[in-house]
């Protein structure tokens, strides 16, 4: 998987060979040593800032970096049992959202690393996760087809709807451009 910086200086590649590596946007050349993980990378994001990045890997655990110098930032955070299969930050910087094989979503704080609010609970693999543009959604999407948005501008976290892509009623002109993938079950529009 590949993430561009928000800044749009810099690329990283993550890989099945455990690794994490900075690429310079224009010249191509590699910014960092491999940034070396405990099992396959799956996931990662930049910070808003483009100065951290956030890798997420097999194991369940989620590994900080500092982009400039490719130097870990403190110790990896032990987020879930299984595998984590997508990872979002919020357009603030301020949460980080993990979506794991053990069926769960979770909200981080991005500065204490700490869980913000209750499990995002699915009934089976989730797949992927994001945030809405003004932070106040989480969408999840799981194995189970389903698509939950959970309201999280308020302390506690309450799921505001699910939706099954399959059964959308779409628009005629919408039908051409929203595709349901099977490995992840997850709604992409392209106009």
């Amino acid at each position: 998987m590949v993430a561009y910086s928000p800044n749009g200086t810099k690329i990283a590649s993550g890989s099945d060979d455990q690794t994490v590596r900075i690429w310079n946007a224009t010249t191509g050349k590699q910014q960092t040593q491999p940034l070396s993980h405990d099992e396959a990378v799956r996931s990662m994001v930049w910070s808003p800032d483009s100065r951290c990045l956030i890798s997420a890997c097999d194991n369940g655990q989620i590994y900080f970096w500092s982009a400039p110098t490719g130097s870990q930032l403190r110790f990896p955070l032990r987020a879930h049992s299984c595998p984590i299969n997508s990872w979002a930050i919020s357009p603030d910087g301020e949460l980080m959202a993990s979506a794991s094989s053990d069926g769960t979503a979770r909200l981080w704080s991005t500065s204490t690393r700490k869980p913000f609010g209750s499990v995002l609970q699915h009934a089976n693999v989730v797949a992927t996760v994001a945030f809405s543009p003004n932070g106040q959604l989480v969408a999840t999407g799981g194995g189970d087809n389903t698509v939950f948005l959970w309201d999280i501008s308020q302390e506690i976290i309450n799921m505001t709807n699910a939706l099954s892509p399959s059964s959308l009623p779409l628009r005629p002109t919408l039908q051409a451009t929203l595709i349901r993938c099977r490995l992840a079950p997850v709604l992409h529009h392209w106009s």
